[in-house]
């Protein structure tokens, strides 16, 4: 079996690790905590991953935890979504030093839980313990426009993603469900309701052509669903025009509490999860398992671990896992937890 080897260990927040996000370069690793700040950690060896050192500190602008971040898709600017019921919009000034908070996007009644830049770097997508998603308009480097506030979820809101092509959304919820929102001449809509997990979506991530997408539950299952168009070969139905989702593919028995993240790498297609158990896991498609499924008529997808950490944070909650987006470092994991250390590991076959 493959291994996760930890090649660093990133120490300076005070409080647990919420999140963390690679901008889109890899150079820069973005940590966001409940000690109200942000870190921003470069790799100073290009050569070596295991070098790391935080050149910012952002702080000042929330007043409470900072449970997301995210990078715009040029890497110029960042998103705070915080428990004070803002996001903050950063962006780092012309020298290429420090960052200022350009913009406060206000709205949401309570704690913002996540925020996500679509692939276009046109749109923001935020959401709420108030059950909404929000979508906002990037008008200039320094406004935003809400376009438009969606609250067909019935529950707290965990966490919202963009399709990596395309300007459509996904957002796992408390109700135990994932919506996927499309627009249709400026107005934004439900298309489809992803039902099946049987307690709170904490996460979800597509893959890199966004035809699947992978979801992790309190209900300590991952979920993999695919994209059906109206004319797919496999017979699968709709009652309307739009593209409908189906799950194709259920993983259990391999966390014992919940599970707070998922990382589908778009460089090597492995899945990570990281959860309430202090566990960190890595999947692949079984393609040997697959020929053998598909004699019988059935072309669904088999995954399989191939490699796990226990204990990965100090006997405490994982609460992210993010794989590097980039070829060169596309077998670093980073990972959060409670005990308030960003790790990096590295992937070994």
């Amino acid at each position: 079996m493959a291994r996760l080897e930890l090649i660093a260990e990133l120490k300076g927040h005070t409080d647990r690790v919420w999140a963390v996000a690679w901008s889109p370069s890899g150079n820069t690793l973005a940590s966001c905590s409940g000690d109200q700040t942000v870190r921003l950690w470069v790799c100073s060896s290009p050569d070596d991953p295991s070098q790391w050192t935080c050149v910012n500190v952002l702080e000042g602008t929330h007043k409470q935890t900072i449970r997301s971040v995210a990078w715009s898709r040029n890497g110029r600017q960042l998103a705070t979504a915080s428990f004070d019921a803002t996001t903050g919009i950063w962006e780092r000034d012309a020298d290429g030093g420090d960052y200022e908070c350009v913009a406060t996007l206000e709205g949401h009644e309570n704690e913002t839980k996540s925020v996500a830049w679509s692939s276009s770097g046109a749109l923001i997508a935020t959401c709420g313990r108030d059950k909404s998603v929000w979508i906002w308009e990037v008008a200039s480097d320094s406004e935003f426009e809400c376009l438009s506030v969606l609250q067909e979820h019935t529950q707290d809101v965990k966490m919202v993603v963009w399709h990596p092509t395309e300007d459509l959304l996904a957002s796992a919820s408390y109700d135990d469900t994932i919506k996927i929102w499309r627009e249709d001449d400026d107005d934004w809509y439900c298309s489809d309701t992803l039902e099946g997990h049987r307690s709170t979506v904490w996460a979800i991530d597509f893959d890199k052509s966004g035809d699947n997408l992978v979801s992790a539950s309190d209900d300590k299952t991952l979920k993999f669903w695919r994209c059906y168009r109206s004319d797919n070969s496999e017979n699968v139905s709709s009652v309307t025009s739009e593209p409908k989702w189906k799950c194709v593919c259920t993983l259990s028995g391999y966390h014992r509490r919940c599970i707070y993240s998922i990382s589908w790498s778009k460089v090597n297609d492995r899945v990570a999860s990281g959860g309430g158990d202090n566990v960190i896991r890595v999947f692949e498609r079984d393609e040997e398992a697959e020929k053998a499924s598909a004699e019988s008529g059935d072309n669904m997808p088999i995954y399989k671990l191939i490699a796990s950490v226990d204990e990965a944070h100090c006997a405490s909650d994982v609460n992210c896992v993010q794989w590097s987006p980039v070829e060169k470092f596309g077998a670093l994991l980073a990972s959060a937890g409670d005990d308030g250390m960003v790790k990096i590991w590295k992937f070994v076959e």
